[in-house]
């Protein structure tokens, strides 16, 4: 739980957050582990106490100090070896740079056409680009948080990349799209129905995607489709 929350801490961090992906989770690691240690410090000294049992009682920051230490080279290595099978495939989805075909050229010509108003953050924006493979091009489709991953759609497919689905949806925050979930967002462009099921309202998408969307944004996200609706 505490690595999961160092994990968040640092790919929502401005800065942290664009470091690589295996960068990142290195931290994350030492991170929880400096999180953990005056937790294991402080049930080690209750089970101590409980059994009895005589123990040197050195300085507090000497005794974090040799917890830490015991504690972070496992801590590290586990989440690490956790992390090692997306990190393997967000490598393989890399592409290292290259000169710009005709169809890269394109879509920096149609992103330099978009409204002042969509460009407000545009270092956030281009980070998100950076991640997405060039194969699934521009038009995002939906973004869904799966744990500190994020999992992007768009109308030529979809990837896991590593990115805080709340730093991708400011990026998206100019743009026509709406937030349904804590885990999902959708661009209204592509929404073509609201459907019920089992009590449940759902998102569908032109894609053929369906994501559900929560009692607490229903009221909201039906006017907003319903504005982009009459609007298109």
């Amino acid at each position: 739980m505490l690595l999961s929350v160092a994990q968040l801490a640092i790919t929502s961090s401005r800065w942290l957050g664009r470091a690589p992906p295996f960068v990142q989770v290195a931290l994350a690691g030492l991170l929880g582990a400096v999180l953990f240690t005056p937790v294991a410090l402080g049930l080690d000294r209750l089970f101590a106490f409980l059994s009895a049992t005589l123990v040197d009682d050195p300085s507090l920051v000497r005794a974090l100090a040799q917890e830490f230490a015991a504690l972070a080279p496992p801590l590290w290595l586990i989440w690490g070896l956790l992390n090692a099978p997306r990190l393997v495939h967000l490598r393989q989805e890399a592409t290292p740079p290259v000169a710009a075909t005709d169809h890269q050229v394109t879509e920096r010509r149609q992103e330099d056409a978009t409204p002042p108003a969509a460009q407000r953050d545009p270092d956030i924006l281009q980070e998100l680009w950076e991640r997405v493979p060039p194969r699934l091009g521009r038009d995002i489709v939906a973004l869904t948080a799966e744990l500190h991953y994020l999992r992007v759609y768009t109308v030529q497919g979809d990837a896991l990349i590593f990115m805080a689905f709340g730093r991708a949806v400011e990026a998206l925050a100019p743009h026509r799209g709406f937030q349904i979930h804590r885990s999902h967002w959708v661009a209204l462009a592509h929404v073509v129905e609201l459907a019920q099921k089992d009590g449940k309202t759902f998102c569908v998408l032109d894609t053929g995607l369906s994501l559900p969307v929560s009692r607490a944004n229903r009221a909201a996200f039906k006017v907003a489709f319903e504005t982009a609706s009459s609007a298109a």
